[in-house]
């Protein structure tokens, strides 16, 4: 999850096109059924998408974008034929790409401080229960 943390201390920076104008939520939460109707995503019940705007190299070009990560159901079943969930990303408008297998109850907490906001994400992978801890250093 080192990627994970180092696009959310790197949310809402913008200097790979500074010429954007864009005011918008550097890091944003969303519940399952929030994202469902505001987003157009579709993660597993109960559990939550974090959107972050970030430069990210697409289609050969950096890029100021919004970029969802969430955990939603695969077309895939385990040895017991359950549901095999994994972790995805998605840049602004675009599919959704498998980033992590098996990778299930995703719950982000946001904080405002002053000039940071901690990112505290809970995650269970592989049967293990784990907690991300990160900063973003721009304001929200």
């Amino acid at each position: 999850m080192l990627f994970l943390r180092e696009r959310i201390q790197a949310a809402g920076s913008n200097s790979c096109a500074p010429q954007t104008s864009d005011t918008a939520t550097p890091l944003s939460r969303y519940t399952s059924q929030e994202a469902q109707t505001r987003l157009h995503i579709f993660p597993k019940p109960n559990t939550d998408v974090l959107k972050l705007y970030t430069c990210v190299l697409f289609q050969e070009r950096w890029r100021y974008l919004p970029v969802y990560f969430f955990v939603a159901p695969t077309t895939r079943f385990d040895h017991h034929r359950h549901t095999i969930n994994a972790f995805f990303i998605k840049i602004d408008q675009h599919p959704q790409e498998e980033f992590v297998t098996d990778l299930s109850d995703f719950q982000v907490d946001l904080k405002k401080f002053s000039q940071t906001t901690l990112v505290i994400i809970r995650y269970t992978l592989l049967n293990h229960q784990e907690t991300l801890y990160a900063t973003s250093r721009q304001s929200l």
